[in-house]
């Protein structure tokens, strides 16, 4: 693989569109490839296995034996609360709105009424980000051309995105994030936060 492409391992939530959207704009010539959340078919490991690739990666696929021909991009997020009321949140949004979550299928634009959030919405969603969180932990574990990890907040307020070399204004993002506060959204917020804390209190290996 002479032209490395770049792997981007994500959370939900994190910020990872943006991150796959700069580094479009470094390499303008780069396929942008997005994966299933799993990868276990042949024609998405040939994909994958192209030169010249940005890749938004939300699976367990490892480059085996390739490593060292990728560089390797981490999106994450600290705060594991807000990353699920966010993900559940979001749900809720594309599927009343029409819209998708993706960038050029903006929902900002979209008047959304405040939902009420089953218990297992909840499940599913920190089930989901656990997923992902032990992805990035096992792809940490290999030798890669390079790393670079990317903390949400880092990537919209911080403005860290010139860890690829160049710095780049957080103002063409705004049209992309979303402007709903699930506090504000979500009627049953504080239920579910009271269930999450228990959850997690009962399941600290976990986290």
């Amino acid at each position: 693989m002479s032209n490395a492409s770049w792997l981007v391992k994500c959370e939900p939530r994190s910020g990872s569109h943006f991150t796959c959207e700069y580094l479009n704009k470094v390499y303008p010539t780069y396929k942008v490839l997005v994966t299933k959340d799993y990868v276990n078919e042949e024609i998405y490991i040939d994909q994958c296995r192209k030169t010249n690739q940005i890749i938004h990666d939300h699976s367990y696929w490892i480059p085996e034996n390739e490593t060292q021909n990728y560089n390797l991009v981490i999106t994450y997020r600290n705060d594991t609360w807000e990353q699920i009321a966010s993900l559940m949140l979001v749900h809720y949004i594309t599927r009343e709105s029409g819209a998708s979550h993706l960038p050029n299928q903006s929902y900002t634009n979209k008047k959304i009424n405040p939902v009420f959030v089953p218990e297992r919405v909840l499940l599913e969603c920190i089930k989901l980000v656990l997923f992902t969180k032990g992805n990035i932990k096992n792809a940490l574990e290999y030798k890669w051309k390079s790393v670079h990890k990317l903390e949400f907040t880092d990537i919209i307020q911080k403005n860290a995105l010139d860890v690829f070399g160049e710095r780049v204004s957080t103002d063409e993002f705004k049209n992309v994030k979303s402007p709903y506060s699930p506090e504000e959204m979500i009627l049953n917020y504080k239920e579910l936060y009271d269930m999450y804390i228990q959850y997690r209190n009962e399941n600290e290996k976990l986290f």
